[in-house]
């Protein structure tokens, strides 16, 4: 045991104490008894002292074990969760060198006294020893994983092997043997867990469960199906197993009877079902519709394999494919218009690029009429071409060629384009009563509906740019601007029934304006800022030259009604007819003197005669005796008749 060093303890001398007496002399017995008292305290005092170290010291002992251990059970327990080691020797031998490596490493970190250090070493192996009882035991699950999922693949195998193969054939008998031996071989070597099957009744249900899906997945038609919803009705499944069947069985079943329409209707353009069909056959439309209406009218007597699933299909499913062949027929025609459209687009596009390229040459007399013959513009739109720039050929050299534009006709065109209906200069369109379509090309030398050269550049430029997003969008932001002044131009409506001046002045105005505009495109301002009165760039400046006051239009009625019925001063009433009112054909018949023939007006609103109105003709300021018609017709024409109700 440690000594503790005391003061003046042992055969030290004692100190000499000097100095005057003390007074009365003591006995040397006295100091005597003192020292020995003295020397009693010092043991007890040494005694306490070690007391107190060694407690001390134990504690540190303690907590330093308490800490190692705690440090080996945290490394020891990521070793072994960490551990791919599958065998055990091996785990062995390698938990035993990391173990004695952590042991060593945590000791050495502690300055115990020898027996505590001993202590701490012996309480770190004992915890060794447990971590390394867990380690195997884990080495032995992932040894039964194995095992166990080797045996379930081998079982699965098994499974698939009866279920593709018929019960009593050499095959499923194999299966079946080896599937059983499986079983029992885990259930001894406690693996059995690992296993989907685990006896012999689970595994004839999986097999009978899977053997039914196996053919509902196989199943290729209706009959298929009906046989395998028989044999359901007869097996051994659970009512849940079998309602998840039937489940799979309606699936398969709509699938199936969707498969045999769209093979049905496939055959109907497919070469194989066209008489003669040699491979690489090219196959024209018309003969593909021909195949979709004899499968429409139920004669399948060219495909017997087509036949056969016509018939075997319900009455119900039999009209779906009837609806099939028709989205095909239909699908057929429109891809047949589509290439027509994009074979007669093409020549269109060439026979206007010819047109463009010549048309300037002809209106400034630099192509004759040989050139023009020479031109190779084929079909029946190259053609009108080519006799259109030949009349206008024939008008420059003889100075017809009009300057002016027919009011009527601008004023549709204008809005037709705007509408998208009229896409090229060679669409071609009617005016008013015009019995014949004409294009833009060909009404430069029409005698009727004509356009001058200027407004046909001004009109051919608007289909270019309406085919544009930006273009259409300018153009429909003019049109707006047209719509919404055109009753400013021409005055009130009631003055302006039969003013053909105000018609000329509004033509006049909307030319203006849509010369203002495109040169404002063209600088770069826009649609809205072009037609928008607050803007300083609006193209409406000269209001005053086309806004009429009352009194012009007054005067411009009067002298278009003076002039209209002048042309007619030689009419005799005594050569006309009265007019016919029927009221049960509600027609209206009379002699058109300019046309020298009966005319025969209907129309489904009118109640009186007063009310009747058909197209462009109205009659006007009645009476008993005298009645006029009015008749639109190129821009005006007024025919008077007197006496025309005397009969009545």
């Amino acid at each position: 045991m440690p000594q503790i060093p005391l003061y003046n303890k042992g055969a030290g001398a004692s100190p000499t104490i000097t100095g005057t007496s003390l007074g009365s002399q003591v006995s040397s017995g006295a100091f005597t008894s003192v020292g020995q008292e003295l020397a009693k305290f010092g043991e007890v005092a040494g005694n306490m002292m070690y007391e107190y170290y060694d407690a001390d010291k134990k504690a540190e002992a303690k907590s330093s074990i308490a800490a190692a251990e705690n440090e080996l059970n945290e490394k020891l327990e990521i070793y072994n969760d960490t551990d791919k080691t599958t065998n055990a020797e091996t785990y062995d031998k390698q938990y035993k060198t990391n173990s004695t490596k952590y042991i060593k490493e945590i000791s050495s970190k502690y300055n115990l006294r020898p027996n505590e250090q001993k202590l701490l070493v012996a309480r770190l192996a004992d915890l060794s020893a447990g971590k390394h009882q867990e380690g195997r035991r884990k080495v032995s699950a992932k040894q039964d994983a194995i095992r166990g999922y080797s045996q379930g693949t081998a079982l699965d195998r098994n499974i698939n092997a009866m279920v593709t193969n018929a019960v009593g054939t050499p095959l499923h008998e194999k299966a079946k043997k080896d599937a059983i031996n499986g079983i029992v071989e885990a259930g001894e070597g406690n693996t059995l867990r690992f296993l989907s099957v685990k006896n012999l009744d689970q595994l004839n249900l999986v097999v009978e469960e899977k053997t039914f899906t196996t053919r509902t997945n196989g199943a290729t038609t209706t009959e298929d199906i009906s046989k395998i919803r028989e044999d359901l009705k007869e097996s051994n499944l659970t009512p849940e197993k079998i309602a998840t069947q039937e489940g799979r069985l309606k699936t398969k079943e709509t699938a199936v009877i969707n498969n045999t329409i769209a093979d049905i209707v496939t055959t109907a353009t497919v070469q194989q079902d066209f008489d003669g069909f040699e491979p690489d056959t090219v196959i024209s439309e018309e003969e593909r519709l021909a195949v979709i209406d004899k499968y429409l009218k139920g004669d399948y007597s060219s495909n017997p394999s087509a036949k056969e699933k016509y018939e075997s299909l319900s009455v119900k499913d039999q009209a779906r494919v009837n609806a099939a062949l028709v989205t095909l027929r239909n699908n057929e025609q429109a891809q047949m218009k589509w290439e027509k459209y994009q074979q007669e687009n093409k020549e269109t596009q060439n026979i206007e690029s010819i047109l463009n390229e010549s048309l300037p040459k002809v209106v400034n007399g630099e192509m004759s009429a040989k050139e023009i013959y020479e031109l190779n513009l084929l079909g029946t739109d190259g053609l009108r071409v080519k006799n259109a720039l030949l009349a206008v050929s024939k008008n420059i050299v003889n100075n017809k060629l009009t300057t002016k534009t027919d009011l009527t006709t601008y004023a549709l065109i204008e809005n037709e384009i705007q509408n998208g209906k009229i896409t090229s200069p060679l669409t071609s369109f009617k005016v008013g009563e015009e019995t014949k379509a004409l294009s833009l090309i060909e009404r430069l030398s029409s005698e009727t509906g004509y356009i001058s050269t200027d407004n046909y550049n001004v009109l051919t430029g608007d289909i270019a740019s309406v085919k544009t997003s930006k273009g259409a969008s300018d153009l429909a932001e003019f049109k707006t601007f047209i719509d919404g002044n055109s009753g400013t131009i021409l005055g009130p409506a009631k003055l302006n029934k039969y003013n053909t001046k105000g018609k000329q002045r509004l033509y006049a105005w909307q030319v203006n304006m849509k010369a203002n505009f495109n040169k404002g495109i063209k600088d770069g301002k826009s649609a809205a800022d072009l037609t928008s009165p607050n803007s300083p760039h609006y193209i409406f400046t000269n209001q005053d030259f086309y806004i009429p006051t009352t009194a012009q239009i007054i005067k411009e009625q009067s002298d278009s009604l003076v002039s209209a019925m002048g042309t007619k001063k030689d009419f005799k009433p005594e050569q006309i007819k009265a007019p016919s009112f029927n009221k049960d054909s509600k027609t209206v018949t009379y002699y058109d003197d300019r046309q020298k023939s009966s005319v025969t007006l209907e129309d489904q609103s009118y109640k009186d005669l007063k009310d009747f109105k058909m197209n462009n003709t109205q009659f006007l300021n009645w009476s008993k005796t005298y009645g006029q018609i009015w008749r639109k017709q190129e821009g005006y024409s007024l025919i008077a008749y007197e006496k025309w109700l005397k009969s009545n």
